[in-house]
């Protein structure tokens, strides 16, 4: 059957009807209305045609007779031209638009009058759908949630004048997100089409409607023009052959070549290459064309008329609509009760599919299917004697849960039901060399998320291990996790999920990424948190593959590892691990841990006074022995007090606490299944499921319960810093602390264990790192040799008189300024010490001036704990890829604080420090420098002389620290002596050991650095390096925070160029190995190439100072923080303005506006980047849809414009360097400040 075209009769108006004699409906004098307007009269002379002909159609008149009747009784009149049709009818062509009119209604009464005949008036159906067609426009992508009312109030609004609005329907008769709006003319429809539909702040693209060129083809004669209702042919024609009684489909010459027979052409009648057919095309398009008015489509930065040219823009009539959620609500239920019905009804076919595939297998086989399956269909008997027992517990519990069940039992119980049938159970031994095993399999698989599991017996009870499988294009439903979890609570899960969360390891975050990340917030399940990926293609690496489990198996879990991929598709690494079920659990942190939130701080002083009143204060402290006594008192004082007044953290670490009804559920469902395993019954089956979908609806409804406690403080009207951080510190995962799940290598020798990777770590910084390297220039004696005689110089003299006492208003100046930062091995809080009393800073005051007067700090304060923090990019395998930070007593860093006080002032009276060092220097930060590298490369650029920087990297920079070289600079500098004796006891005899999981390594001796994590280590590091860059070449520039060192120069040849750069990199490796210092890469043996990019203190500079590659840097960076306040507002739709602004500027725009100064120097397209970035920022935190006004959120959040905000720092900075007296970086500040300003004029 060939396909139909113009088959059907198109929809019509009330008051159409058909012509009897050519099927073209009419209109009656009394409906008929002016196509335009007689206002506009005057202009539509100026386009006649615009004006549609009228067909008038009588019986027994001539074209003479009508015009007749026209000059005589319609002498206003003016007509064109009369043409004479077929079948009775005239074709009129009026002169102007009242001609047309007064044709429309008064003819027809002329004819009835004088000829007594009865006669229509109307215009061509095609003519009038093209005008129909002119009144209309479409506008597409309306949310569901806009209702009708709120479309025609956003018209109202915008003076449009129009008919009516529908939306449009698919083919299930379900609402779409396009509106069809038909408006009284086509002058409405073409001025809505320019400006849009402007709802509140959300602007909306109209369309014209499209009109069909495609002409009316009759199926039975396949003539064009007519449709076959109106056909008067009785005989069918085939399209293919062109003979007569037969149809395309029944055709006889279906062999040969088809004949059209309209053209007689070789194709079939209802072919678009039919010369007939373009023929009608051409003749509908012309007509078309003549009746359309041209509109252009929505520009969607222009706002509607009313308020084009007002600067200020519209208050919205309902700004709470984005926190409405009934929409929501209603549209939810909808979908949930279409979802149920559809599942029913699945369910209902599968059903009678196993019953008849049953019924087969068993007259087949002759065998009782129902002893294979062990999870049958539940009996609609129910047995009220056999679980009135159980019942009666239960209702308790519903009692409890009645809230949350009303709203999820129905939702829970359908899957339920359905996965019973999905999995099948069977019995078998495994083999283990270690523990005797019990294997039950289950599969079974929740909307395309398929997974295979086994459960096997150890020495600690079951556990279950599950594989999972997520196809790429079906969705990560966490509803399987909590099924697998429900089955048993032990577990381990992995599998390929295709998922890929940045902030567990991957290189982005996908959907799947966000769907698992879910899943971990729910903290039932922990994820092996590594960088290792699992899945390369075309040199594309990325973690997709997980491993996950519950605490404490994932405890057990070590030496994560991916293998060479292998297979017909080589894309997945195989991950291997190990599964230590014979391990222990993880001990007791060496550092006792407090709960601080339950602390009672007046009892702690009240006990600290009494413990510290039995210290006898005024015996004097005068020998080493004396300090280590006093010390350890004292101490152990503070420590006292603390464990009496605060208690304790629970060692195991819970991440989902269940209530007490919750764990009556739990014992109810066992106590069922045993009943039901033992009796074997139908009745206590069903029992059996109930209590379990009871169990996992509570678990369920208290995990909702805890993320919503985790998001209330965000719903607070006044912010609480620490609550909201700890809130977002849940999702925002900063990796505070080292994970070390894989193995460690280290001269040949690998460590598996927790116990034996620490020892190893202990072995790799005793013997690589803080060690003493031996001396190998004459310089190296001769420094030595000084030192020697510093010493013994120090020891003889006596320093009393010279020391300047240590103040109570220094100790309590100090105390109130501590950070909340972990303790060292002597367990004492920074917490305990700023709640001192009176007492307590008495006795810091007389210990700490004995410390200096003698020269001599405890042992205990000289001891750390070393934790690791694995260096981005780096081999985890390789000891050398950690960075270790020290856990140094509070104590003794309150004294460590004021010594770095004393230097501080010492050095800058002196103006010792180089000026070019901006680290760790009060008033001074990294835009020091990257402003001097920016204008100095920006200058010579514009004189177009070349320029080159090179950027080098100290190896282990603190920690390799010379002993001996330190001291040496400290008296050369002519520093107080007392100062000097501190320090050579800060350096002398310092120990440590390497914690990992709560393990301690052996104590190793530190026989060079500078330990990270003590105040006083940066200040040493910037004195040890002050000279660094006396000899380079007169002409290079340089530039030092801490240990990021620049050389950076410029020539008018490359060769000059090349030669200032090599002379002042040899002297810079001459004063390296002069103080022992290594580089990361060997200079000599490297050759140095440049490249288009590279990274200096967090700014990305390119050779051309157009700075795309920071604004790449910066979308990459700030892609999971608006990921993070987008799902943190969708959480939270009534969260306090306020606390979410705070959010966004701590977590986007502090990373956004970070070097945005130097880029006020760049073009417009690096700044319309910029503020792409934070417009999807803002919408992200305030929950507003990616179409909303960019005006408006600015307004309602109050937050500059990136651009300009940058320059309310570029002024605050200049305000700041005159200040504190910063030339240079005023100077430097000030010629951008001008740039800017030359730039606008």
């Amino acid at each position: 059957m060939p396909p139909k075209r113009g088959g059907g009769v198109r929809g019509r108006k009330k008051g159409e009807q058909d012509n009897p004699r050519t099927g073209t409906p009419t209109i009656s004098a009394s409906q008929a209305s002016p196509i335009v307007d007689e206002k506009q009269q005057s202009s539509n002379m100026k386009q006649q045609f615009k004006i549609a002909p009228l067909i008038v159609e009588v019986e027994s008149l001539t074209k003479v007779k009508i015009s007749h009747l026209i000059k005589t009784h319609l002498p206003d009149v003016r007509v064109m031209n009369i043409q004479a049709n077929r079948s009775n009818s005239f074709t009129l062509y009026a002169n102007d638009v009242k001609s047309f009119n007064q044709l429309l209604v008064e003819l027809p009464k002329v004819i009835q009058t004088n000829e007594k005949k009865c006669s229509s008036v109307y215009i061509p159906r095609s003519i009038q759908r093209i005008m129909e067609n002119n009144k209309e426009a479409f506008v597409k992508m309306v949310d569901l949630e806009i209702m009708d009312e709120d479309i025609k109030e956003a018209l109202d609004d915008q003076g449009f004048k129009y008919e009516k609005i529908i939306r449009l329907l698919n083919k299930e008769k379900i609402p779409t997100k396009t509106i069809k709006v038909t408006f009284i003319d086509s002058t409405n429809r073409d001025l809505f089409v320019k400006v849009g539909l402007q709802i509140d702040s959300m602007h909306f693209i109209a369309e014209a409607a499209n009109h069909n060129n495609k002409p009316s083809q009759c199926y039975k004669c396949l003539k064009y023009g007519h449709i076959a209702k109106y056909c008067k042919s009785d005989t069918q024609i085939c399209s293919r052959c062109g003979n007569i009684n037969h149809k395309y489909d029944t055709c006889p010459n279906s062999n040969q070549n088809p004949m059209c027979c309209n053209c007689k052409g070789q194709h079939i009648a209802t072919s678009p290459e039919c010369p007939k057919y373009k023929e009608y095309q051409h003749k509908l398009q012309r007509t078309i064309d003549q009746y359309t008015s041209s509109a252009k489509t929505t520009n969607p930065f222009q706002l509607s008329r009313n308020w084009n040219n007002n600067d200020d823009f519209p208050t919205l009539k309902t700004p709470e609509r984005f926190e409405e959620i009934k929409i929501i609500e209603i549209i939810t239920e909808k979908i949930m009760l279409i979802v149920e019905q559809a599942t029913q009804r699945l369910f209902k076919t599968l059903n009678q599919r196993f019953d008849i595939l049953t019924n087969r297998l068993s007259k087949k086989f002759n065998i009782d299917i129902e002893e294979i399956f062990t999870e049958e269909e539940d009996d609609k008997q129910e047995s009220r004697s056999n679980k009135k027992q159980t019942r009666n517990q239960q209702q308790e519990i519903k009692k409890s849960t009645k809230k949350h069940q009303e709203e999820n039992i129905e939702s829970t119980s359908t899957p339920t039901d359905g996965i019973k049938r999905k999995y099948i159970s069977s019995n078998s031994s495994l083999d283990n060399p270690t523990n005797s095993t019990k294997d039950t399999r289950n599969q079974f698989d929740i909307e395309g998320n398929e997974a295979v599991a086994v459960q096997i017996e150890t020495s600690f009870g079951h556990l279950l291990i599950a594989s999972i499988y997520v196809p790429p294009n079906i969705k990560l439903h966490h509803e399987l996790f909590e099924q697998i979890y429900d089955l048993n609570n032990d577990c381990l899960i992995l599998g390929d999920l295709n998922a890929s969360l940045q902030c567990m390891g991957s290189k982005k975050t996908n959907a799947k990424g966000l769907q698992l990340q879910q899943v971990l917030y729910e903290g039932y399940l922990q994820c092996i948190d590594n960088v290792i990926t699992t899945y390369i293609r075309n040199n594309y690496e990325e973690k997709i593959d997980w491993i996950l489990a519950n605490q404490p198996t994932i405890t057990f879990i070590n030496n994560v590892e991916t293998q060479a991929p292998f297979g017909l598709k080589e894309d997945h690494k195989p991950l291997t691990f190990n599964l230590n079920m014979s391990a222990e659990l993880k001990p007791q942190s060496p550092r006792i841990s407090f709960n601080f939130k339950l602390a009672n701080w007046q009892f702690y002083r009240n006990k600290l006074n009494d413990l510290l009143s039995k210290i006898d204060q005024k015996k004097t402290i005068t020998t080493v022995e004396q300090i280590e006594t006093y010390v350890l008192a004292l101490t152990e004082c503070i420590a006292t007090a603390t464990k009496t007044a605060i208690p304790l953290t629970n060692g195991i670490l819970k991440n989902f606490q269940i209530s007490k009804t919750t764990k009556k559920l739990i014992e109810c469902k066992h106590r069922a299944f045993r009943k039901w395993r033992r009796t074997n019954n139908d009745n206590d089956k069903k029992e059996y499921y109930n209590s379990r979908a009871l169990l996992a609806n509570a678990l369920r409804n208290e995990r909702i319960e805890k993320m919503n406690q985790i998001m209330s403080s965000l719903r607070e009207n006044k912010m609480s810093s620490d609550k909201v951080w700890a809130a977002v510190r849940k999702f925002h995962n900063k990796r505070m602390k080292q994970s070390h799940t894989g193995e460690l290598i280290y001269q040949n020798q690998i460590a598996n264990t927790d116990y034996e990777k620490a020892n190893l770590f202990a072995s790799y910084f005793e013997n690589e790192i803080f060690v003493e390297k031996p001396d190998h220039l004459p310089f190296h004696k001769q420094v030595r040799k000084k030192v020697e005689g510093i010493k013994r110089r120090l020891t003889r003299t006596d320093n009393k008189n010279k020391t300047p006492p240590i103040t109570k208003k220094e100790i309590k100046s100090i105390l109130k300024q501590l950070p909340n930062s972990s303790p060292g091995p002597d367990s004492i809080h920074n917490r305990c010490l700023k709640n001192y009393t009176p007492s307590l800073i008495q006795h810091l005051e007389k210990v700490f001036n004995s410390i200096i007067d003698i020269g001599y700090i405890p042992r205990i304060w000289k001891n750390a704990n070393i934790i690791l923090l694995l260096k981005p990019k780096k081999d985890p395998k390789q000891p050398s890829s950690y960075r270790p930070i020290s856990l140094l007593s509070c104590i003794g860093k309150v004294l460590e604080k004021i010594i770095k006080q004393r230097m501080f002032k010492e050095l800058n009276e002196g103006n010792i420090l180089p000026s070019h060092q901006a680290g760790f220097r009060p008033h001074r930060s990294t835009m020091y420098n990257i402003i001097r590298l920016e204008r100095y490369a920006r200058e010579q650029l514009q004189k177009r002389q070349h320029s080159a920087v090179i950027f080098f990297d100290i190896k282990a920079a603190f920690d390799t620290v010379w002993f001996d070289g330190i001291i040496y600079k400290l008296f050369d500098l002519r520093l107080p002596e007392y100062l000097i004796c501190y320090i050579i006891s800060f350096l002398d005899n310092r120990t440590a050991s390497i914690e990992i999981e709560n393990i301690l390594s052996k104590s190793i001796l530190l026989r060079s650095g500078t330990p990270q994590g003590s105040p006083l280590s940066p200040l040493l590091y910037i004195i040890y390096t002050s000279d660094s860059m006396n000899s380079i070449h007169q002409h290079t520039e340089h530039g030092l925070f801490a240990d990021d060192t620049a050389l950076w120069t410029t020539s008018n040849t490359i060769t000059n160029l090349n030669y200032r750069l090599q002379s002042s990199i040899n002297e810079f490796q001459k004063w390296c190995s002069s103080w022992k210092k290594k580089l990361e890469i060997e200079v000599e043996d490297v050759i140095i190439k440049p490249t288009s990019s590279a990274r200096y203190l967090g700014v990305m500079f390119d050779h051309k100072l157009d700075w795309r590659t920071q604004v790449k840097h910066v979308e990459t960076k700030v892609a999971s923080r608006i990921s993070l306040l987008r799902f943190l507002s969708k959480l939270n739709p009534n969260a306090n303005l306020n606390t979410m602004l705070t959010l966004y500027k701590s977590l986007v725009r502090s990373v956004i506006s970070y070097g945005s100064i130097i880029l006020l120097t760049a073009k417009e397209n690096i700044w319309k980047r910029l503020q792409t970035i934070q417009n999807k920022a803002l919408k992200a935190t305030l929950g507003l849809p990616m179409y909303t006004s960019t005006k408006y959120v600015h307004s309602i959040s109050n937050i500059q414009e990136i651009k300009t905000y940058s320059t309310t720092l570029l002024e605050q900075s200049i305000t700041r360097a005159r200040i504190y007296n910063d030339k240079i970086t005023e100077n430097n500040l000030l010629k951008i400040q001008l740039y800017i300003k030359r730039s606008d004029i």
